[in-house]
């Protein structure tokens, strides 16, 4: 079975285990404030947000243009956490959060929206990545105040499909490091690196 194919399975138990056990609650209306968070997301994450705009409508462009933006603030405003992503140095990474593939997340302040925020809405949200999927239901969300069930034993044993999603693309139980989706977005998607990254999509979906 292929790769998005087998993540695309365990985000659905994980969201039929959500559902029959009453994690799920309903975000504030018109709610995006946890879409202004910064967050890593894993390799597997970015192509799986990648398929997910191939199976609708939608100019990569749009999302690709949004990601330069979101670049072009941190080049203004935090320009050393942009270093710490580059490609140079990705072991800096180490020094912001323990896991990334549990999709730790750090908080400055008056970030960009999420690229993938339009009209108020997420434009993945059915293959959303781990941090959003959690928020809300299993990690508690600040305004709506459901219970967190982070440290949970039977809670995290039926979420670790979620978790299994993020090491889908490990080789020699080496771990690729993770980064914010738009930064993926930024340099993965520029022009000349397009038809590449596709064609590995494609090995990831097509049997």
């Amino acid at each position: 079975m292929k790769t998005i194919n087998k993540m695309k399975i365990n985000i659905e138990y994980v969201d039929s285990f959500l559902a029959k056990h009453g994690y799920l609650v309903k975000c504030l209306n018109g709610c995006s404030d946890c879409c202004y968070d910064y967050f890593y997301a894993s390799l597997p994450e970015f192509f799986m947000s990648l398929q997910a705009l191939s199976e609708m409508p939608y100019n990569l462009d749009y999302f690709y243009n949004k990601s330069l933006k979101t670049e072009a603030y941190f080049k203004k405003y935090l320009n050393n956490e942009l270093d710490r992503l580059s490609f140079k140095a990705p072991f800096l990474l180490a020094n912001q959060v323990v896991d990334f593939s549990e999709g730790e997340y750090i908080n400055y302040p008056k970030l960009p929206a999420c690229i993938f925020l339009t009209n108020g809405r997420c434009s993945i949200y059915k293959y959303r990545p781990n941090t959003c999927r959690k928020y809300g239901t299993t990690v508690t969300c600040e305004y709506i105040q459901n219970n967190d069930y982070q440290e949970d034993d039977f809670t995290n044993y039926h979420l670790y499909p979620l978790y299994e999603n993020t090491r889908m693309l490990d080789q020699a139980n080496v771990k690729p490091t993770a980064y914010p989706l738009w930064y993926y977005y930024s340099q993965f998607l520029k022009p000349e690196f397009r038809s590449y990254v596709f064609s590995k999509l494609n090995d990831l979906v097509i049997d």
